[in-house]
């Protein structure tokens, strides 16, 4: 009974009569307006249309809404008494300009500052664990006729940080800017803050991205420019006495012949100091020296340049250490490179030396019992699976070497492929 009315924004839009014949079903209809439908349920054993509850279609257009909040009301009016709902609001945005980051760097950029105290390898810097670096993102199109209460979010995967979801603060704060309280449409969301390097990650080329999102929809996260690739190490010692994973030099080793054990096998190599010619690069896998870290890179001071005055071979040595558990054979894993990798005509020397026992002995050649001295250049090699070398000393072991081999890296030229890790197996 009585008549059922829709307010949107204190404004009467519609009137439905209740007292109209319904079908079997405890339908009301009313085709082509706000108010749709009425379903009514019974309840108590009352007859339909007159006590139950009911739940009433609205069919809202855009002539009935204002942009963005809408306050709708329903009140049923019986017996000369109004009986009202709560007030649902209800967001309408008409805009059709999509969330974007503003890829000028003038307007978006990521900076780093000079750390105190960097990680260095092969003597290049890098930006460590617990560095700042800067980010400024720039925004158009969050604010239409709605916006999100987390319009941007850093994405630092490919940096070192965690993701940072940026919330909307009303008038702007020290690190977000652009906009006015409330903000209006069209105005950009600029954040300008510091970020804290934190998660584990070795890059040359570290990367920020920016998502942005309105109520509706998320924007695929794009890079956020920058002048200059920024170098960053946040990784703690990755190397162990059976693992190398080219992240840090603690068990680098100076070149040299080792006809007899060294008395220390870690520690004994200064990353901050510049390669000279002869002494591959160590930056996330072992590389022919070629880069150069003095432009172009953030760090920006004291960089070396490797793009010149390297030639030919290019060395790196290693010990792997199993004390206390003798072994005159095992598998070397060299990821990253391939049988053709180390043969004779291939661009990559591997060798393999018991110190105090043997001379090098080459891994890119097969072992032949018959004629092995274990000098150098005889051939250690006994199957390949993949990556995975397997090689022996003959009748030396390591028992008598320290409880280590030592490996030597040749890179012949700039061509070599990187060697992105070693390890041994079976040890």
């Amino acid at each position: 009974e009585g008549l059922l009315k829709l307010y949107i924004n204190d404004t009467l839009i519609e009137t439905m009569d209740l007292t109209a014949a319904g079908d079997e079903n405890g339908h009301l209809y009313q085709t082509g307006n706000a108010l749709e439908r009425i379903e009514v349920t019974i309840y108590n054993d009352f007859e339909p249309f007159k006590k139950g509850h009911a739940r009433v279609h609205i069919g809202l257009g855009g002539a009935d809404l204002v942009q963005g909040a809408n306050r709708v009301r329903l009140v049923h009016e019986i017996d000369a008494a109004e009986h009202g709902t709560g007030e649902l609001i209800i967001f309408y945005d008409n805009g059709v300009e999509n969330p974007a980051l503003s890829t000028n760097p003038a307007q978006s950029l990521v900076t780093a500052p000079e750390p105190g105290s960097p990680v260095t390898l092969s003597g290049v810097k890098y930006l460590p664990n617990g560095a700042a670096i800067h980010v400024k993102v720039t925004t158009t199109g969050i604010f239409v006729n709605t916006f999100h209460a987390q319009p941007v979010t850093l994405k630092g995967a490919e940096a070192g940080f965690a993701d940072q979801d940026i919330d909307y603060i009303a008038g702007g704060s020290a690190e977000l800017s652009g906009y006015s309280d409330p903000p209006q449409v069209g105005e950009p969301f600029v954040v300008d803050k510091d970020v804290t390097l934190n998660q584990g990650l070795f890059s040359l080329d570290a990367r920020v991205r920016a998502a942005v999102r309105d109520p509706f929809s998320e924007v695929t996260p794009a890079l956020v420019p920058r002048n200059d690739k920024l170098l960053v190490n946040t990784l703690s010692q990755q190397s162990t006495d059976l693992l190398e994973k080219f992240t840090d030099e603690v068990y680098r080793l100076a070149l040299g012949a080792y006809d007899s054990v060294p008395g220390q096998i870690t520690n004994q190599w200064d990353g901050a100091s510049a390669l000279s010619n002869g002494n591959s690069l160590v930056a996330g896998a072992l590389r022919y020296p070629e880069l150069d870290f003095s432009t172009g890179y953030l760090p920006a001071t004291g960089q070396p340049n490797y793009s010149t005055g390297f030639t030919g071979e290019q060395r790196y040595i290693r010990a792997f250490r199993a004390l206390n558990d003798p072994h005159n054979s095992g598998i070397l894993k060299l990821v990253g490179l391939t049988l053709s990798d180390i043969e004779p005509a291939g661009d990559v020397q591997v060798e393999i030396k018991l110190p105090g026992l043997t001379g090098w002995l080459d891994l890119g050649l097969p072992f032949d019992a018959g004629s092995f001295e274990g000098v150098d250049g005889d051939g250690c090699r006994t199957a390949v699976d993949s990556d995975e070398f397997s090689w022996t000393a003959g009748a030396f072991s390591t028992a008598d070497s320290g409880w280590i081999i030592l490996v030597r890296v040749t890179l012949k030229n700039s061509a070599a492929p990187a060697l992105q890790e070693m390890q041994i197996l079976g040890w």
